[in-house]
């Protein structure tokens, strides 16, 4: 099963910290949905969110996991619910999985350790400049962590 990881699972190191070796399909696009720190975290700060929205486009990396590593992930990815989707990779169109936030509120910011984490998957996996500095500008730290 393809997973569409947008926020702080984006870095593979993340990810497989929390579910074990995972493989990696590539770079992929969200289309018609647009993303903000606006899921309340249990820590009280903003984590990453989708909704749909049209004319937007979300980037994030697929990766191939199984039921037990989706099963496992179910338990971090508390305040969201797993939604069917289609993304768009390198080979084309395909069918994923990715999780939708309970709640919406974007006056919430993330902290910078997990600011942090979408970097380093936002770079493993070479995003465009102008899409990191739009993440950064969302988390209020646009220009002074690029680079």
């Amino acid at each position: 099963m393809l997973y569409f990881a947008y926020g702080s699972n984006m870095s593979s190191a993340r990810l497989a910290a929390r579910v074990g070796a995972v493989r990696v399909v590539g770079a992929a696009t969200l289309s018609h949905h647009r993303h903000a720190f606006a899921s309340l975290g249990q820590d009280g700060t903003g984590k990453g969110a989708i909704a749909e929205h049209a004319g937007g486009r979300v980037l994030g990396v697929a990766y191939e996991l199984t039921v037990a590593q989706f099963d496992e992930l179910n338990r971090y990815e508390g305040g969201y619910e797993r939604r069917a989707i289609d993304i768009a990779t390198g080979a084309g169109a395909a069918a994923a999985e990715t999780y939708y936030p309970l709640d919406w509120d974007e006056t919430l910011r993330p902290e910078d350790w997990y600011v942090d984490h979408y970097l380093a998957g936002m770079r493993e996996h070479r995003f465009p400049d102008d899409y990191i500095e739009t993440i950064l500008a969302q988390a209020g730290l646009a220009g002074s962590r690029q680079g």
